[in-house]
C-alpha cells in the first residue's frame, strides 16, 4: 500500500526547500506503507518504503550540476543503473566527473518527530519521457571509498527499497522540467547507518518506466534546516491521506 501526501504550499530559500516535514511519521496515522507504487507525479507527494520518506518537491530555483553537489550521475536510454565510488573502472552508467566517494560523515542529520534521517537529493532530467520510475534503490557502507563490484558491495545492504517486496518510485520530469528542477528527496533512517564510514548508494531506472537518455545525479541535504516543525505542518494543511492499492500491471 502506498500512501500519498498532496500539498500546495511552497517554502521559499535556501538549497532544500520543499519537504514539508514529511520525515515526521508521528503526523501520520496510517503508516501501513510496504510496497507497489509510490506515486510521486503529484507536486508535494510523498511515501514511505521500508522507513525511508520518498517526497516530489517543487523547488524555486535550479538544484542541479554545480548548485548541489553531485556524488553520482547515471545515464543511459530505457535502464540505466549505477553506484558511488572512487574506484575505476566504473561498472555501469555512471559518469566518471560525477561519480565519487561519500564519506557518512558528509550526509547531514536531520531530526523530525524525534526520529534521525540522513536525506539525500535526486535530481531527475528526461529528454522526451516525463513519466519514469526509480525501480531499485540499494545503500551498503564500505571502509575505503575506492570499492568495486556491486554483488559484493551490496551484499549487505543496509537499505533496500525491494526488501520486503518489489517496489518502484513513479516520477513525472514535467512537473519542473529542466535541468536540476524536478526532484526528489529521500530520508533515510540514520539507525541503518552502522558498519563502515563511506557510503554506497545503488539505483536502478527505467525497468516500469523507461528512461530516454537523460541523466540522473544524487546528491546530500542541507541539515534541512528550512523543513518547518510539525506543528508548523499542521498549520499549513497536509491535504488528504489516499492509500493505493497496486493492482496488476502498471498502466
Amino acid at each position: 500500500m502506498t500512501l500519498k501526501l498532496i500539498s500546495k504550499s511552497k517554502l521559499k530559500g535556501g538549497v532544500v526547500v520543499f519537504l514539508l516535514g514529511v520525515c515526521s511519521f508521528s503526523l501520520l496515522s496510517a503508516t501501513v506503507l510496504h510496497a507497489g507504487e509510490i506515486d510521486l507525479t503529484t507536486v508535494g507527494s510523498s511515501g514511505t518504503v521500508n522507513g525511508a520518506v520518498f517526497l516530489q518537491y517543487d523547488p524555486d530555483h535550479s538544484m542541479g550540476t554545480g548548485v548541489i553537489d553531485s556524488f553520482l550521475r547515471i545515464q543511459n536510454n530505457g535502464v540505466e543503473q549505477g553506484y558511488n565510488t572512487d574506484g575505476r573502472p566504473l561498472e555501469f552508467d555512471e559518469g566518471s566527473v560525477w561519480t565519487r566517494a561519500l564519506l557518512l560523515s558528509d550526509i547531514p542529520i536531520l531530526n523530525k518527530g524525534g526520529t534521525d534521517y540522513r536525506e539525500f537529493i535526486l535530481d531527475i532530467n528526461q529528454n522526451g519521457n516525463n513519466i519514469f520510475s526509480l525501480d531499485e534503490l540499494r545503500i551498503a557502507l564500505g571502509s575505503t571509498g575506492d570499492l568495486l563490484g556491486y554483488s559484493s558491495i551490496f551484499a549487505s545492504s543496509i537499505y533496500d527499497l525491494d526488501e520486503t517486496e518489489d517496489s518502484y518510485i513513479k516520477m513525472d520530469y514535467s512537473l519542473n522540467a529542466g535541468s536540476g528542477s524536478g526532484d526528489i528527496i529521500v530520508c533515510v533512517p540514520d539507525s541503518l547507518f552502522i558498519g563502515g564510514d563511506y557510503v554506497y548508494l545503488y539505483s536502478k531506472f527505467g525497468v516500469t518506466y523507461g528512461a530516454d537518455a537523460g541523466f540522473e545525479e544524487w546528491a546530500v541535504g542541507t541539515n534541512g534546516s528550512v523543513i518547518p516543525e510539525p506543528a508548523t505542518i499542521m498549520l499549513l494543511g497536509l491535504g488528504s491521506l489516499m492509500l493505493v492499492r497496486r493492482k496488476g500491471n502498471p498502466t
